[in-house]
């Protein structure tokens, strides 16, 4: 897999004029881009399923998707 910081420096080259973060943690993580994202901000979570789920989690509980087998808030 590759590594955060090496994933970091290819995007910056790509976007010189745009800001990226990286955690080991992933709520510590989104709470850090939570609170520097303004407005119309973009906010772009990768990594693994689980990753995402784990962090999909915040926008829609676990117990929701269990109970309407949705994937998404309606």
């Amino acid at each position: 897999p590759a590594k955060p910081q090496a994933l970091i420096g290819v995007a910056k080259k790509l976007f010189p004029n745009r800001t990226f973060f990286s955690r080991h943690n992933p709520q510590s993580a989104l709470n850090l881009i939570l609170k520097k994202a303004k407005g119309q901000d973009l906010v772009v979570v990768t990594g693994s399923l689980y990753l995402s789920g784990e962090i999909r989690s915040h926008w829609i509980p676990e117990l929701h998707i269990l109970k309407t087998h949705n994937l998404f808030m309606a």
